[in-house]
């Protein structure tokens, strides 16, 4: 990592404390500089005209007139120094001589600022040479008289040029020093950021759940302690947050091995926990998000609602039952606790939820199988009680009558020993002692065999049964009896519910793994809302017809109760008025 937010803070902030150093630096030098210059230039022409003057009161000793070997002397020591110029001015103002120009055109410089003024420097521009110079006037004495003034200036420009150069020495100097400064400034601040930065980057991944890194402690600075602090805490949150997941998963394994559903709602009934059972009696999914989510949006039942509330309201424990899914026939039996309250002082509410619909649906069974059982019953008892009755009473009634009460008491009763073979039948498939012997046969075979059987009712009926059987053996492992049964059982139903002179049709065909076993009739068939109670014990669609063809309301629960011996099952396919087709499905052997 080389760099982030924080590197560049630091770095900018380096930066421009470099920066402002420097300019500060230049800026403060530069007049220090610039006065210093001046100083020695003032300082080199008062010195130069002060010698010039010693050299000037010998020359004039014997008068201002100069001669050639004065001018002589005077030119060489203006060629002393070729930036200088050296200028002889009279104690009148005339210029006696100049380094510079031709001295008899010049005016006369006895108002001149130096010449007014002598031993004090004096910058200004120079009319003669038409430039800015710096002029020092230092009076020549022979004896006590001023007899003349030596004048020497150094243009200014000479001045300006050294200082510029002294300036962009300084400069490059500058320059040179922030260009050091910012490359260390970039080292040290990368160094002191670049640990931060790990360290935040680790935190982050702590944030994000990933607590197996740890970073490498090479320093003992504040840095360094900084890091090994991060480290602990690491170690520290890993143990807590592996002892957090292990309270949760097993907290979830105890919740999910409930039998019953288990929710908890907040103060506004949102949802904090829910298990898979709940979810399944809710009927919620898996994979779908309800926590936040008010009860009420997904529970729709006013019982289990009004509970809640009034638990949320009242603080106490509320119990009751409810349909939930708004079918009516899934029923679950609910128990509301109020939970302690939040660090607000609000409480919440947990529920148990229990699946009561099989316990309430064999309820519904069993009142309907002994109020169907006693009026299966109670009809042919009561028939052959009165036949009997009759036949006691009148000792003296006609062979015919007498022999007509008899069939029926015998019809009865024949309708009565089937009704209880058949409950016997279904007594032993349910029961749990009872083992069926499993042997492996040919289906079609056995198919066959129970059409056969039931020739003599087919033509009673003045119907026929037409076989779709395969040529080659389907070989299933099955017990005869019980499966002949069910086949016997459903062919029964469909020539006795089909119209006279109709073909019911069997066949038998096989798949991949399974062998199917079809029975189509043409009778008036079953609507779609009753064939699934069609199975039920006593169930029958058209019950006068019913018993009118000497049916015990048992057949289609034994077939069930005998496919579901043999792990298969009864499918069974529908419509008014077009018939019915029934399908045993068997797992192949």
């Amino acid at each position: 990592m080389t760099g982030g937010s924080l590197f560049w803070k630091v770095f900018g902030g380096t930066v421009v404390v470099i920066l402002v150093t420097a300019v500060g630096v230049y800026l403060a030098a530069l007049p220090t500089i610039d006065a210093s210059l001046t100083r020695e230039v003032e300082r080199t022409v008062a010195i130069e005209a002060r010698w010039a003057a010693q050299l000037s009161a010998d020359r004039l000793a014997d008068g201002l007139e100069l001669d050639a070997a004065d001018r002589a002397a005077f030119e060489g020591l203006s060629a002393h120094d070729e930036r200088s110029r050296f200028t002889l001015i009279g104690a009148d103002g005339e210029v006696l001589f100049d380094s510079d120009h031709e001295f008899a055109a010049m005016d006369p410089h006895d108002q001149r600022p130096e010449v007014l003024t002598p031993r004090v420097p004096v910058t200004r521009f120079s009319n003669t040479l038409d430039v800015a110079m710096t002029y020092y006037a230092e009076p020549v004495t022979v004896g006590d008289a001023v007899v003349a003034y030596t004048r020497v200036a150094v243009p200014v420009a000479d001045h300006e040029a050294r200082l510029g150069d002294v300036g962009r020495a300084i400069q490059g100097g500058v320059l040179i020093a922030a260009l050091v400064s910012l490359l260390l400034a970039g080292f040290f601040a990368r160094r002191m950021t670049e640990p931060l930065l790990e360290i935040a980057a680790l935190v982050r991944e702590i944030g994000a759940g990933r607590t197996e890194r740890r970073l490498p402690v090479g320093r003992d600075d504040e840095v360094g302690r900084l890091v090994r602090s991060v480290n602990h805490m690491a170690d520290a949150l890993d143990r807590q947050i592996a002892r957090i997941e292990r309270d949760g998963a097993q907290r979830e394994a105890i919740t999910a091995a409930l039998a019953g559903g288990l929710l908890a709602v907040d103060h506004e009934q949102r949802v904090l926990f829910i298990n898979p059972q709940a979810r399944r009696l809710l009927g919620r999914g898996e994979d779908e998000e309800l926590r936040g989510v008010p009860v009420f949006e997904f529970a729709r039942s006013s019982a289990l609602n009004d509970a809640i509330k009034a638990c949320l309201a009242r603080g106490e424990r509320e119990s009751g039952e409810a349909r939930l899914n708004g079918d009516g026939q899934r029923v679950v039996e609910f128990t509301a606790v109020p939970l302690p309250a939040d660090e607000d002082g609000r409480p919440g509410c947990v529920l148990e939820l229990r699946d009561v619909s099989d316990l309430r649906h064999l309820e519904a069974v069993r009142r309907d199988f002994v109020s169907n059982v006693s009026h299966e019953l109670k009809t042919p008892l009561t028939a052959m009680s009165g036949y009997t009755e009759a036949l006691l009473a009148d000792e003296d009634m006609p062979p015919g009558m007498r022999r007509s009460f008899l069939e029926k008491a015998h019809r009865n009763t024949e309708r009565l020993t089937q009704i209880v073979v058949d409950l016997l039948s279904l007594s032993r498939l349910e029961s749990s002692e009872h083992n069926l012997r499993f042997e492996e046969l040919d289906v079609a075979d056995l198919t066959r065999q129970v059409a056969d059987d039931l020739e003599d009712l087919a033509e009673s009926r003045h119907a026929r049964i037409e076989l779709s059987l395969p040529d080659e053996p389907v070989l299933v492992e099955a017990a005869p009896q019980a499966l002949g049964m069910a086949i016997s059982n459903l062919l029964t139903n469909a020539i006795q519910y089909s119209p006279e002179h109709a073909e019911v049709r069997v066949g038998v065909s096989t798949s991949a793994d399974e062998v199917r076993i079809d029975v189509v009739d043409h009778g008036p068939g079953i609507p779609a809302h009753e064939q699934e109670r069609v199975f039920e014990r006593f169930y029958r669609v058209d019950k006068a017809r019913s018993r009118k063809l000497g049916g015990t309301g048992l057949g289609l629960s034994i077939v069930r109760h005998v496919m579901t011996a043999h792990d298969g099952r009864c499918v069974l396919e529908s419509s008014p008025g077009r018939g019915c087709r029934f399908s045993l499905i068997l797992p192949k052997s």
